[in-house]
């Protein structure tokens, strides 16, 4: 089992710095985006989707590129625990025309998450890894609650090259505290999974027909996953 952070909330920080700096992580995602192309590729979402951690809506555009809004079966529900990244994700879709009655957004912290709906698909990009280890469990089987039978859940989690993370600060074990652009101290916390540690964790919350494999190199390094109800 993994080591649990102390009694600072790096949850609470990292919500805070991405509230701060809203702005300036959505503008390093309006860039071409190696990992999101590669996932776009190799998932095609459709039905109802649980955008888990949508900050900025950088998934919007590769859906709309994929026509998924052409489609009146298809909706889209976005949330996320920066209300700053929430407003700007909101107003990508206003900008670009997207069918606004397919799409939603909600705030919420992932540990206290309460969604009625059901979703044939849920996607975790970028998200899971700023969850304490402590909270790992009871989160994804949350997650694992909101798929329909057959549903899936796919996304990415960081896990950079050894010669970035001297840069960080260490809390403990895989825990790490990563500096945001070097602006205003703000950071991000940080939990470098392990591919088999992620894989035996979807398990264990109930999810079947798990897939976890490395992809990338240099710093766009990622674990994707993918799993079904």
């Amino acid at each position: 089992m993994t080591k649990n952070c102390n009694k600072q909330d790096y949850e609470k920080l990292t919500k805070q710095t991405y509230n701060q700096e809203a702005e300036s992580f959505a503008k390093t995602r309006q860039k071409k985006d190696f990992v999101l192309d590669y996932f776009f590729k190799w998932q095609k979402p459709k039905g109802k989707i649980l955008d888990l951690g949508c900050g900025s809506g950088r998934a919007l555009k590769y859906l709309n590129k994929q026509r998924f809004f052409n489609n009146p079966k298809n909706s889209y529900l976005g949330i996320d625990y920066s209300k700053n990244l929430l407003n700007i994700a909101k107003s990508y879709a206003m900008l670009n025309n997207l069918a606004i009655k397919k799409i939603g957004f909600k705030y919420f912290d992932f540990k206290k998450i309460n969604l009625q709906q059901k979703f044939d698909y849920i996607l975790a990009l970028a998200s899971l890894h700023h969850i304490e280890p402590k909270n790992h469990l009871s989160v994804f089987k949350k997650i694992h609650a909101f798929l329909k039978p057959e549903g899936e859940i796919a996304g990415f989690v960081w896990t950079p090259p050894k010669k970035l993370i001297p840069n960080w600060e260490k809390i403990n074990d895989q825990n790490y505290l990563k500096p945001w652009n070097g602006k205003n101290g703000a950071k991000i916390f940080i939990y470098l999974f392990k591919k088999s540690e992620l894989g035996n964790l979807l398990k264990s919350a109930g999810f079947k027909k798990i897939e976890t494999k490395i992809v990338g190199k240099n710093i766009k390094k990622n674990i994707y996953f993918k799993a079904t109800y």
